[in-house]
């Protein structure tokens, strides 16, 4: 058990406890911190958590750190805003990608949960995250991210590589496209954890699902320009403001458009075959929208 930290001191124990009361599963935790100043490694250490301090916060180069010195056979990669939902979760998830493994096309398998949002907004933003909650059901390319939790045998975690370490942030996304590219493959497991609505509460939520939007656009047509300033388009949690949207895009369009005539089509035709891959959200925002549910199916989509 890896969880990355950066300033979670008010967060940590809760996570630490639901670990704790897991059911079926014997863990070493490992809490692999980015230079917290607020106590998160005294919390980790008082309640048992072995501790790994990293110099430079980077989620990828601390994941990195923390699988290098667990000892366990599994490895599951959990933010510690992601709570277990129920105490046989782990596992219950255990057993799944056993099974996955003995009767799927590849036996490199990632597992990720589904979603439930916990926070201030949750009641009055419903339709928002009530998608965001069936999207991380879906199991569908873009839809699978650090937060809902990333379990995988060690073989599976060195034969990718690791964590890509370029950036603070996206070590998800670049995680799965390599295990993909390996012929491995990812399932969404059973139950959910419970997750913070603190960043779209902070940035805003409009603000931030379009730069978050814009941040998979760039990462298709290999924006790195654009990717590269992590305080701009996604600071750490604890130094995250709100977002200004159209000073995003502005910077965005300029990069997009830097380099000759040929390259700029390039990446227009990349954005192209990127939003025709996505047709599919139409019907599943008007499914999110018309039926209440958060999770199971969605009629249009289903159809």
């Amino acid at each position: 058990m890896i969880i990355p930290t950066l300033e979670e001191a008010g967060r940590l124990g809760r996570l630490l406890d639901a670990l704790k009361g897991q059911k079926g599963v014997a863990m070493d935790v490992v809490v692999a911190d980015g230079g917290s100043i607020d106590g998160t490694p005294e919390v980790a250490r008082r309640v048992g958590a072995r501790v790994v301090e990293v110099g430079m916060a980077s989620r990828a180069r601390q994941m990195n750190a923390g699988a290098l010195v667990s000892e366990g056979e599994w490895l599951l990669f959990l933010h510690a805003d992601s709570v277990p939902a129920d105490v046989d979760l782990l596992r219950d998830a255990l057993e799944r990608m056993r099974r996955e493994e003995q009767g799927g096309v590849s036996e490199r398998v990632v597992g990720h949960f589904s979603l439930h949002f916990e926070g201030a907004q949750r009641g009055e933003r419903r339709r928002f995250y009530r998608g965001l909650e069936r999207k991380s059901a879906l199991n569908r390319a873009l839809t699978t991210n650090g937060d809902q939790g990333m379990l995988m045998r060690r073989e599976t975690y060195e034969a990718v590589g690791g964590f890509d370490e370029g950036l603070g942030y996206l070590e998800d996304q670049r995680f799965i496209a390599a295990l993909e590219k390996r012929g491995g493959r990812r399932v969404t497991l059973g139950g959910y954890l419970r997750t913070s609505t603190r960043r779209f509460e902070v940035e805003g939520v409009g603000a931030r699902y379009a730069t978050m939007t814009l941040i998979m656009m760039a990462e298709a047509v290999g924006l790195e320009a654009f990717l590269s300033d992590e305080e701009r388009v996604y600071a750490p949690q604890h130094r995250a403001g709100r977002l200004r949207f159209f000073q995003q895009l502005k910077v965005f369009g300029a990069v997009l458009r830097t380099g000759d005539r040929q390259v700029v089509r390039r990446r227009l035709r990349g954005l192209g075959v990127l939003g025709w891959q996505n047709l599919w959200q139409v019907p599943f925002g008007i499914d999110v929208w018309l039926w209440p549910a958060s999770h199971g199916p969605t009629p249009l989509m289903d159809a």
